[in-house]
């Protein structure tokens, strides 16, 4: 992976930008979940792949209540 090293500020509630070529070469766009960690000093931000909060398909996901669901297990919580 080329690096991308880029300076951002950081504004008076926490928040920054992350840089829009970052955006682009991972596929990230408005609603794109992220996972924040820390290793040593140092803050890793990474691309989360959603899953189901039940079986951890990736597929046909529907974001519900603060968890993403599948369609298999949405029609198995109607029955």
């Amino acid at each position: 992976m080329k690096p991308m090293g880029t300076l951002r500020q950081i504004d008076g509630v926490g928040r920054t930008v992350i840089p829009a070529g970052i955006r682009k070469a991972l596929d990230l766009s408005a609603g794109s979940l992220v996972e924040f960690y820390m290793e040593g000093d140092s803050i890793i931000v990474k691309k989360f792949p959603p899953t189901c909060t039940f079986c951890n398909s990736n597929e046909d996901l529907i974001f519900f209540k603060d968890h993403m669901i599948c369609k298999s297990c949405v029609e198995q919580l109607k029955k």
